[in-house]
């Protein structure tokens, strides 16, 4: 007779998980460590926080070496896993934490030098948690630094490493060659490297040199009961027709914020009751106050809300209260917000960006653009804005279909030699009343 398998121990590293300081950072780590935990899984979870070193240049180097050593010793204590009593910031209850200091010189670092710092506290306590209790396997969220860091622990221990790469940041990191060739490693023997979407996949096999389908695929996980879409109340009239454009993320120009209040400025021309709400925080106050300058000089300040981040439970109850989820992020390696949105019933306007694969082509749950123009991206808001109030009767039926399509979204795996469906064909570019905007050139 067989013997059940125990559950095996799994050690997650990754930099990008939520904290005091930053609750909603790395929420999809967090969504990952509670799949596995719902599966029986042991998990720990190490972390990092940066420890940049300051005063005199020339005493830096000794000083790190110092704070280093100690460090070294102090990670390598049981002591150094912190147990969070409920959900939220520091992660979840029961999930074991440690915060690995990470001594950094201030200023631009080369790729080996901040894998180096990384890899010298989570060697000493991974070590260390691997002798008092054993590690199965360990799984890293981003290839630098965190990937390559944990693969000398794994090759330390012996054990296999999973590498699954989230950041748009591997673009940039893979055009120097040094660095491409390390994370060429993540997809050597006893290792396996996946991306959260076909394209980024594609991608990185492209710019690491790797061979096709050397990349796997495995998408987010998206908590579906936190995203559920609200109950109608039985008997209930259809509702009216709101006009909020909610918009969530970080506000600043490389996700689009500028494209976005652009294109809001053609559509509220044409649709004076508009309202878009954006839901986020700018990188510095100097962005913020630019933004806000930006919209008061299109003349749209009194219809925008330009409103602080939001728990996620807040940002399921804003997309609730919507009428369309404007995304117009010129790339995304998944687009979580998106699968959010539709998880929720919310329709979707968005600019090539990825998320053409949870979205759809159809326009049954929203609207993807063909260029990042404002006057296409308010076609596309005007199009999906539409198509839901066409269906208005048939709110629920909508909100069902778009949940659907959100867990059952047509998630390509990776076959050698397979192409990936094109992006949508282009739309004409028309407002939201259906006729060109003056400016749309």
């Amino acid at each position: 007779m067989g013997h059940a398998l125990a559950p095996r121990r799994v050690l997650v590293v990754a930099r990008w998980y939520p904290s005091y300081d930053d609750p909603g950072r790395g929420s999809f780590v967090a969504d990952h460590v509670r799949a596995l935990v719902d599966a029986g899984t042991g998990v720990t979870v190490a972390s990092f926080e940066p420890a940049m070193l300051r005063g005199e240049p020339a005493t830096r180097p000794a000083i790190g070496r110092l704070a280093a050593e100690r460090w070294r010793a102090a990670v390598a204590r049981q002591e150094a896993l912190n147990v969070p009593g409920s959900d939220g910031p520091p992660g979840i209850r029961g999930v074991r934490v440690a915060r690995l200091p990470v001594v950094l010189e201030p200023g631009e670092r080369p790729a080996e030098v901040e894998v180096d710092a990384h890899a010298d506290p989570l060697l000493a306590f991974g070590t260390a948690l691997a002798a008092r209790e054993g590690i199965d396997l360990v799984h890293a969220h981003t290839a630098v630094p965190d990937g390559l860091a944990a693969a000398r622990l794994a090759d330390a221990l012996g054990v296999p490493l999973v590498v699954t790469e989230h950041a748009s940041l591997v673009r940039e990191q893979l055009t120097d060659p040094a660095t491409a060739a390390m994370v060429a490693t993540l997809a050597g023997p006893g290792r396996r490297l996946t991306a959260v979407s076909d394209h980024l996949a594609r991608l990185i096999e492209a710019g690491a040199g790797l061979a096709a389908g050397s990349v796997g695929v495995v998408p987010n996980v998206v908590p579906a009961a936190l995203f559920a879409p609200a109950a109608a109340p039985r008997g209930a009239p259809d509702e009216p027709g709101p006009t909020t454009l909610l918009w969530v993320g970080a506000r600043k120009a490389s996700k689009g914020t500028d494209t976005l209040l652009r294109a809001f400025a053609l559509a509220l021309r044409e649709r004076p009751d508009l309202r878009l709400r954006l839901v986020g925080r700018a990188p510095t106050d100097e962005e913020e106050q630019r933004l806000r300058a930006l919209a008061s000089d299109l003349g749209v300040a009194a219809a925008v809300a330009f409103d602080p981040p939001l728990p996620r439970a807040g940002v399921a109850q804003a997309m609730r209260g919507a009428t369309l989820l404007v995304h117009p992020s010129p790339f995304e390696t998944f687009g979580m917000v998106v699968a959010e949105a539709l998880l929720v019933g919310l329709p979707v306007a968005a600019t090539p960006s990825g998320v053409e694969a949870i979205l759809g082509t159809d326009g049954a749950t929203g609207s993807a653009t063909s260029t990042r123009r404002p006057c296409a991206t308010a076609s596309s808001a005007g199009a999906a804005r539409r198509a839901c109030s066409r269906r208005r009767s048939t709110r629920t039926r909508q909100r069902r279909q778009g949940s659907r399509r959100a867990r059952h979204a047509p998630w390509p795996r990776r076959r050698s030699g397979r192409r990936a469906r094109p992006h949508p064909r282009s739309r004409p570019c028309r407002s939201p009343s259906g006729r060109a905007p003056s400016s749309c050139a």
